[in-house]
């Protein structure tokens, strides 16, 4: 349809910072065009019983099929107004618009189609003072014990699991049992809630919650029933215990440290202690992250579109459904964990949505953008990090999908390294 022959007036109202009412009427010259432009156009196909294809008149045409047309060329003609209302008036709306009939939803002849358009906008951000919002960064500092603990961990991990002769019991915390054990919900036997001679260290919080205290007391070949919740429901449990177990662990030499890439005793304290601060540094850096994502918050309260909610509240429903039903849950189990989390799913929704519109504006502010050589050096991190060739990884990146979540991530960084520079960053203490 030719818009040149669409002549209406339009009305914009602020209902919000955010909200845009167009009351848009459609002139009656203007309505008529379009039926008969639509009548022409069916007329070309239209098959009744006595004409040919092509040769029904207007008049029969009409009465057979002006109900059909008449709603046809109300939606024609209100995305076609709209379209052009919103493009004359400079509104870049957000989603699609709400639109209600005033008068003239039947077309009648000689009169105006009037309808409202309700449509959301992106907020106008005027970033509040940076160097006024203070945050504090947590401390990346590892101490030498905790190398020495993490070097403890290593030694487990290569320790020789022999059975504790002449341990009987009872069973206490940070004790390494062999276990037989099955589970029923609410009467039902389930498969995830069944293990025969596992081990399992007390107190580790290796399994469900609320198992390890009640095996506690325990003694050897002891088979013992009680009820735990899980998954917001009764779990009743059958559990025998059949062996204490000990842990023989190697002693700490070059060997050892070989078997973890190192030559030495020495050389592997070096590399654990290096791994830990890097994860510590990382871990810093995400909690500095968060807390200045609320300071933000905190500092520039604004209006945020509903659509835009909805649409992260959705994704994250979808998220959680997912990961959800691949560690085992049913999907009644998902539906009642979402319908539980729902307030919480919502604010998270919320806090995302303000923390992008946010980062979107202080970006856009202060030109931070994403070059085609800062794709390049994350390339070869990558690969390094990796340890695949660079050109794997290129191709990975020609995926449109795959390139455009990395641009997202590396402005992100981009942004925070240039707030954390802005606003006042203190050590935690």
């Amino acid at each position: 349809m030719q818009n040149s022959v669409l002549n209406f007036d339009c009305k914009v109202e602020n209902k919000s910072a955010i909200v845009r009412e167009l009351t848009i009427s459609v002139k009656p010259d203007s309505i008529q065009a379009y039926i008969e432009k639509q009548f022409e156009t069916l007329q070309k196909t239209a098959k009744i019983k006595g004409f040919r294809p092509g040769k029904v008149p207007l008049p029969i045409l009409k009465k057979h099929y002006l109900g059909e047309v008449k709603s046809d060329v109300f939606s024609k003609v209100v995305q076609d107004s709209y379209s052009r209302a919103i493009e004359e008036n400079k509104i870049n709306p957000i989603g699609n618009p709400k639109i209600e009939a005033k008068s003239g939803a039947g077309l009648t002849e000689g009169e105006a189609l009037t309808f409202i358009a309700s449509v959301e906008i992106l907020p106008e951000i005027k970033v509040a003072d940076l160097s006024k919002i203070k945050v504090a960064r947590p401390s990346s500092d590892v101490r030498d014990e905790d190398v020495k603990n993490a070097i403890e961990n290593l030694r487990r991990a290569q320790a020789e699991i022999a059975p504790d002769e002449g341990r009987e019991g009872p069973l206490k915390d940070g004790d390494l049992v062999q276990l037989t054990y099955s589970g029923t919900i609410e009467g039902k036997a389930d498969e995830s809630l069944k293990g025969a001679n596992r081990l399992l260290k007390v107190g580790a919080g290796q399994y469900v919650d609320g198992f390890e205290k009640n095996i506690l007391g325990m003694k050897k070949g002891e088979t013992r029933k009680f009820t735990v919740t899980h998954a917001g429901k009764n779990a009743e449990f059958e559990v025998t215990l059949h062996e204490f177990k000990k842990e023989n662990l190697p002693e700490l030499n070059d060997e050892l440290a070989q078997r973890f890439k190192a030559d030495t005793v020495a050389e592997l304290r070096k590399k654990v202690a290096a791994d830990m601060t890097s994860a510590a540094e990382r871990k810093a850096r995400n909690t500095l992250k968060e807390r200045l994502i609320e300071a933000l918050i905190e500092a520039n309260k604004i209006e945020i579109p509903s659509h835009f909610l909805d649409t992260q509240f959705d994704h994250l429903i979808r998220e959680n459904a997912r990961a959800l039903l691949q560690q085992g849950y049913t999907e009644k189990m998902v539906r009642e964990y979402l319908e539980k989390n729902q307030e919480n799913l919502k604010s998270r929704a919320e806090k995302q949505v303000r923390a992008t519109l946010l980062l979107d504006k202080i970006a856009l502010d202060n030109d931070l953008k994403v070059e085609d050589a800062d794709l390049e050096r994350e390339y070869a991190k990558i690969a390094e990090a990796e340890k695949v060739d660079l050109a794997e990884v290129k191709k990975f990146f020609d995926n449109e999908n795959a390139r455009r979540e990395l641009r997202f991530r590396l402005k992100e960084e981009k942004t925070f390294d240039f707030l954390i520079e802005k606003v006042k960053v203190s050590l935690e203490k």
